[in-house]
């Protein structure tokens, strides 16, 4: 089906089954194949499939018996086979609000918003219209702790009553003045302009159209969105140190809507061979994509047509992050196609929008006063308090003072029916796909630092208001999301967790991320975002092309920009019910090959875990099929050419080669003789002070050339180390002598 319409299983047929139809196991068997809101409510056993006269299948017929199937067992339910009906008005009004959101025919009172296909990002526009359609004041754990209509229902009629907390206050449109303040977002994206420039925040599409084009409907459809969205003709400026925004008029237009407004830049490359065509096309690309832009002086929004031949176009269309959000870029395509339609061929036009993003900015800024700050920074206070300062993943090369964030890129894909266990797993332990997916995450990134107290950085978004929906802008904020990892739980019980830390921070999600910043003072260090250092970001939104009447529409892939963190995982849930896990890093400290092995770790976690959530964190490994090829049989002797220990071959080459290299850090290269030398030296000194077989040293270092040979002398006493990281704070050194005793 196409046009973003739901899927929605009616019926099969399975041959040669007689008798009675085990309905649980039916029920089981396509749960883990389907998506959940494709598994059926009912089931009717019949001999076989009804037919009209004309000998096509009779989908009346189907829903009487399933109809008069559901009203035999006393259950209640309203025609149709799908769902139980709602019991009030304000569960009519909640299964109405769903039925909108997941674009499902019907809801019933027992439905469970996960199960019908819900996730975090549908469940903010959800708890946003439910809230302003009820006049309560929602938050997204309400829905994830009440997630069946009934449920919901039930809590919006007790918050009806008198003395339920308010709700919010609407948001009006405000008066245009020299003084418009930024908003949250934009104040953030400002400021990271000022201090690092470049094109690191731009937002490139690239769309290419198939087919018999009309350039001057496509510059109108484009100009008509520039005039309906203040924001993209929006230049942030700053008057005595503090930013504002100033609005610019609407670009000219003809009135027919067949002129060529000006802003739609066209490159005719037809003429050059086909070779040479894609070549100046990628190169204009990558140009536009990677061109910086200038705030304060506009525009926030370019556009680039390039005209491969009279029946292929290409549009490069670049947005500044402070005037756009992924979900801006479906708005973006969705209207553009309406638009198009409208000025080809008469089709409706886009509603009138109620509020525009300058409105949101000043009612954020009023909604967010001192009270209300203050409670939410003694949150994150409280929830970031003793955080370790920085991830330490192993690296390719010493992290810069001032680093690139070369950016590198690769992908990986999930299968439909490992995605069915993880969503099994999600559902069992009443979490969503994205919280299962950063639980996984979260013991990569444990196992590789060897740290059982991580945080990841993720956006969260802030369209809590119906209005908002359908507007362009920026409406997102960044989330620290602490994620604990101690004590060796089950994997069900590591995403128990994570929901709980994600919930929190969904429910105090409003406090710009630069204000904690402020707030925290975290110690500063160049060489690393303030923090976290690697970022999770679940993209639920649609991302289809535009459908525009007689082309065929493609989106490509966008050009490789900078690396904002040391990594960035982004996770693509796919129609047919795979992932697409792309993985973003920063090329300056991890080659290829690193990189590619941490993508294959994750997914070799996942198979694991899905298949075992009950089992403890330690029983998962991190060996991909390639390292397990690499790696010897631990069950066969080793190879002939492997004589004595490793200490001993490890002396013999450095009597054989005193001068090769043996290690190289940030301070130089350290030969083979030099460290069995001081590995010989150290491992004297420990004996002389009594240490031998199965003793226990404790090892306070930085990595580099001097702890291997700390691990080695320590080693040549026959006992073994326990690593404490100079990074960490005294309590944890603490903690682990006394675990080791």
């Amino acid at each position: 089906a196409g046009g973003g319409a739901a899927l929605r299983l009616v019926g099969f047929v399975v041959p040669g089954v007689e008798g009675e139809v085990d309905e649980r196991e039916l029920r089981r068997h396509l749960r883990e194949r389907l998506p959940l809101h494709m598994v059926p409510a009912v089931f009717v056993t019949a001999g076989s499939l009804p037919q009209t006269a004309s000998g096509k299948l009779d989908r009346q017929e189907l829903r009487r018996r399933a109809a008069t199937a559901v009203a035999g067992s006393g259950s209640g339910e309203r025609e149709g086979p799908w769902a139980q009906a709602p019991l009030s008005p304000v569960a009519e009004l909640v299964a109405g609000i769903w039925e909108s959101v997941l674009e499902l025919e019907e809801v019933g009172a027992e439905s469970n918003f996960f199960d019908l296909g819900g996730h975090s990002l549908l469940a903010v526009r959800v708890v946003a219209r439910v809230g302003a359609a009820a006049g309560v004041e929602l938050a997204v754990r309400d829905l994830f702790e009440r997630p069946t209509v009934t449920e919901l229902a039930a809590l919006i009629e007790e918050r009806l009553r008198p003395g339920g907390p308010a709700a919010a206050p609407p948001l009006r449109r405000v008066a245009r003045t020299p003084e418009l303040p930024l908003s949250f977002a934009q104040e953030r994206l400002w400021l990271l302009d000022r201090l690092e420039g470049g094109p690191a925040y731009n937002m490139p599409a690239v769309i290419r159209m198939r087919g018999s084009l009309s350039v001057p409907a496509l510059a109108w459809a484009l100009a008509a969105i520039v005039r309906r969205h203040e924001v993209l003709r929006t230049r942030l400026v700053a008057r005595d140190g503090v930013p504002g925004q100033v609005v610019d008029p609407p670009p000219l237009m003809q009135e027919d809507g067949t002129g060529l407004p000006a802003g739609l830049p066209l490159a005719d490359l037809a003429a050059l061979p086909a070779a040479a065509r894609r070549q100046e096309a990628a190169r204009l690309a990558r140009g536009e994509a990677r061109r910086a832009f200038d705030l304060a002086r506009g525009p926030v929004f370019r556009t680039l047509l390039l005209r491969l031949d009279l029946g292929e176009h290409q549009l490069l269309a670049t947005v500044h992050h402070a005037a756009f959000d992924g979900w801006s870029l479906a708005l973006l395509l969705r209207e553009m196609g309406a638009l198009y339609a409208a000025a080809t061929g008469g089709g409706p036009l886009p509603a009138e929008l109620p509020v525009q993003y300058a409105d949101y900015a000043a009612w954020q800024r009023e909604r967010l006063d001192g009270a209300a700050q203050a409670q939410l920074l003694d949150y994150w206070r409280r929830n970031l308090d003793g955080a370790p300062p920085g991830l330490d993943l192993p690296v390719d090369a010493p992290r810069s003072s001032c680093p690139r964030f070369i950016s590198g890129r690769l992908s990986r894909h999930v299968e439909p029916g490992l995605a069915a266990g993880l969503h099994a797993v999600a559902r069992e332990c009443g979490a969503t796909l994205y919280m299962t997916l950063l639980a996984a995450l979260a013991l990569l990134l444990s196992r590789l630092s060897g740290q059982q107290d991580v945080v990841v950085g993720s956006p969260v978004a802030e369209r809590n208001r119906p209005e908002l929906e359908n507007l362009i802008g920026v409406f997102l904020n960044t989330l620290a999301l602490r994620l604990d990892l101690a004590g060796d739980p089950s994997f069900a019980d590591l995403v128990r967790r994570v929901r709980e830390t994600a919930l929190g921070a969904y429910t105090h999600h409003e406090l710009p991320f630069e204000r904690l910043l402020e707030e925290l003072h975290p110690e500063r260090d160049p060489a690393r975002t303030p923090l976290f250092q690697v970022f999770f970001n679940m993209l639920n939104f649609p991302s289809t092309a535009p459908a525009l009447p007689r082309l065929e529409v493609e989106l490509l892939t966008t050009p490789e920009l900078p690396a904002k963190f040391e990594l960035t995982l982004y996770a693509r849930p796919e129609p047919a019910g795979g992932i697409v896990l792309d993985w973003l890093y920063n090329g300056e400290l991890f080659a290829a090959e690193r990189a590619a092995e941490m993508a294959d770790q994750l997914l070799a976690l996942l198979a694991q875990l899905a298949a075992a959530p009950g089992q403890p964190l330690s029983a998962a490994s991190l060996l991909t099929p390639r390292a397990m090829a690499a790696l010897p049989d631990p069950t066969l002797p080793l190879a002939a050419g492997w004589p004595g220990s490793v200490l001993e071959r490890l002396d013999r080459h450095a009597a054989a080669a005193p001068a090769s290299p043996a290690l190289r850090d940030a301070a130089g290269s350290v030969a083979y003789g030099e460290l069995v030398a001081r590995s010989n030296q150290l491992a004297h000194a420990l004996l002389a002070h009594g240490v031998g077989r199965g003793d226990l040293v404790a090892i306070y270092g930085h990595r580099g050339s001097s702890l291997v040979g700390a691990l080695l002398g320590v080693w040549k006493c026959g006992a073994a180390f326990t690593i404490l990281d100079p990074s960490y704070p005294v309590a944890r050194h603490e903690l682990m002598l006394g675990a080791a005793r």
